[in-house]
């Protein structure tokens, strides 16, 4: 059983990776540099990051792209977002609240680890988003 959900955790990381991984210049993903978790930061990427997933409720790919940037843009195909939807759903059922857990920056990136809840159990959503503002979402990982 833990196996079968390592292995349905692990297709939706490939599907994640796959639109993160389609963006010209790739975020340094995670610095040496923790940061508290900074109300000024959290100001910004939390309403983001709560519009990613209640877009994937809602199966609305136009709200889910909103904070996009154009590389993020180019890489979230309907069929990425519909793969990444149907794998979340049906693995961890619906998507009931996110807390922020860490950030982290370097690279000209922020990086910020949320544990999302979901009816079946918890998954940490990595969102990567651009230092300079407006601050755009440049990478997006599940894990």
């Amino acid at each position: 059983m833990k196996i079968k959900i390592l292995l349905r955790i692990s297709s939706i990381l490939i599907v994640a990776l796959m639109i993160a991984g389609c963006s010209k210049s790739t975020p340094q993903a995670i610095s040496d540099v923790n940061v508290a978790l900074d109300p000024t930061i959290l100001a910004f990427a939390s309403p983001m990051a709560e519009n990613l997933l209640t877009a994937l409720s809602n199966d609305d790919i136009q709200a889910f792209r909103v904070n996009y940037d154009e590389a993020m843009m180019k890489a979230t195909t309907e069929d990425a977002f519909q793969s990444l939807r149907t794998q979340l759903e049906s693995q961890l059922g619906a998507y009931q609240s996110i807390t922020p857990n860490q950030i982290q920056t370097g690279g000209g990136y922020i990086n910020v680890f949320f544990t999302v809840n979901f009816e079946k159990g918890p998954l940490t959503m990595q969102l990567v988003l651009t230092e300079t503002e407006p601050h755009q979402i440049s990478g997006l990982w599940f894990k």
